[in-house]
């Protein structure tokens, strides 16, 4: 089974939903110029990124639950994060397949795009670390304040209170999304069903947004702590 550990928005995902790959990458755009005689200009425009795509099984008794909440995210055009490894970026999902087997199999194929990251591999050569720094705790701040955590500005002495604060978040809007979901799923109201499914959407945001915002405070203090920072 693969060893890549994998978090899409609210999904951490597990057992054969781990894929055994994730395709990703990018390319330069280009404008060349062609002369006579094979003379050749080339112009780099700059860095566009590949989607990320990759693919596994939802398996076990909330298989299909945790289909319906990434699918719904789908629907909705929310940002969420997605991290493994060293990996961290913001996406939506453009593309969601799911192979209907069983209730409790299946096997899907996501696809997202990644929204730009001003603070990103495109553009961080060009920033100095000091300034790589604040971009991400004013990133930071703005998530902050999205998820209520907080709406002051995070300063370098503050990342680890802010960190904490939000791990905290973190836990406690997968705590909701779990309920609210658990709700949803056992209600037989119409009505009662989309109030519920809005109260998912809702912890799912606050989810996300924690989750997000300990990404930037991650990478801060990790350019804090590295040489020339």
């Amino acid at each position: 089974m693969s060893s890549i550990k994998l978090i899409l928005g609210p999904v951490a995902f597990q057992d054969f939903e781990v894929p055994s790959k994730i395709q990703m990458g990018g390319r330069q755009i280009l404008s060349v110029h062609e002369f006579i005689g094979g003379g050749r200009a080339v112009d780099a425009m700059g860095a566009q990124d590949a989607e990320i795509t990759f693919s596994g099984v939802f398996s076990g008794a909330n298989a299909y639950a945790r289909a319906l909440l990434l699918d719904t995210a789908r629907v909705d055009g929310s940002v969420l994060p997605i991290g493994w490894d060293n990996y961290f970026f913001r996406v939506v999902i453009h593309d969601i397949q799911f192979d209907y087997q069983k209730s409790w199999w299946l096997p899907f194929k996501i696809t997202c795009t990644i929204v730009p990251d001003p603070v990103g591999s495109g553009t961080i050569n060009l920033l100095s670390g000091v300034d790589v720094v604040a971009a991400d705790l004013a990133y930071a701040t703005t998530l902050a304040a999205q998820t209520g955590i907080s709406g002051q500005l995070i300063s370098p002495p503050l990342i680890l209170a802010n960190k904490n604060v939000a791990n905290s978040v973190l836990v406690d809007a997968g705590g909701q999304v779990a309920s609210n979901w658990s709700a949803f799923m056992d209600s037989k109201d119409r009505t009662a069903s989309v109030v519920t499914l809005d109260q998912v959407a809702e912890s799912s945001a606050i989810l996300a947004g924690s989750a997000a915002m300990i990404g930037y405070l991650n990478r801060a203090a990790k350019n804090i702590a590295a040489p020339g920072a």
